[in-house]
């Protein structure tokens, strides 16, 4: 399936979601930072097909933002955030997707799915 950036700040969230998205067959690279996940693509370790950032909790500045924006390029982002985040999340990160505090995680899922669907169709459409 798919290769997906995962990063939650929140441990319990963060393993939830890393094993619901295993379960559905995806390579889950998880990390609990912006900065852990600006190191794992700047080192070349992964090319995610998909990135899933949950805003809430995560303590990051201004570069760091814009430093895993400008590394995921045209990689599609999913942001989950709250209903008080969203409007700076969407402002700083320009995502495909939003999710909105509560959701479910087989919203997260979904969402996921979607995306990598979305995709493949343009692959398609492309080549």
């Amino acid at each position: 399936m798919a290769q997906v950036l995962l990063v939650v700040s929140d441990w319990r969230e963060r393993a939830l979601l890393l094993a619901q998205l295993q379960e559905e067959g995806h390579t889950v690279h998880a990390v609990n930072t912006v900065p852990w996940a600006i190191a794992l693509l700047c080192r070349g370790l992964i090319t995610p097909d998909v990135a899933l950032v949950d805003s809430i909790g995560l303590q990051a500045d201004e570069r760091d933002w814009h430093a895993l924006c400008e590394l995921l390029a045209d990689t599609p982002l999913i942001l989950c955030t709250g209903v008080y985040e969203r409007i700076n999340a969407q402002k700083r990160l320009h995502p495909t997707r939003v999710l909105v505090r509560p959701f479910r995680v087989q919203d997260v899922v979904d969402a996921v799915r979607e995306v990598v669907r979305e995709g493949l169709t343009q692959e398609g459409q492309d080549g």
